[in-house]
């Protein structure tokens, strides 16, 4: 299935939580005061996150995208008001 990037605007999930935007806060104010121990902080995480994006990687070559879904994502995406192309192939 086809899925449009993340919006950078005020729709934005990360935008609306007032508790996820202190968290991003506390996050900047601890990179600038340790970069290094932040990414420690994170490095697990941040494994785990690389080895399922690259597993999903492998299987995206396998993804076979029906016809007639992309003539329904272009009638959205036009229904939309959508601007560019960017929900189309992304």
């Amino acid at each position: 299935m086809l899925v449009a990037a993340p919006r950078h605007d005020s729709q934005a999930p990360q935008l609306l939580d007032a508790g996820l935007r202190a968290e991003v806060m506390r996050r900047r104010e601890a990179f600038t005061a340790d970069p290094a121990a932040l990414r420690r902080r994170f490095a697990a995480e941040q494994e785990a996150l690389a080895e399922r994006l690259a597993a999903a990687e492998r299987l995206l070559a396998e993804v076979r995208v029906p016809d007639r879904l992309y003539a329904a994502v272009a009638r959205l995406v036009v229904a939309a008001g959508v601007g560019s192309h960017r929900a189309d192939v992304t």
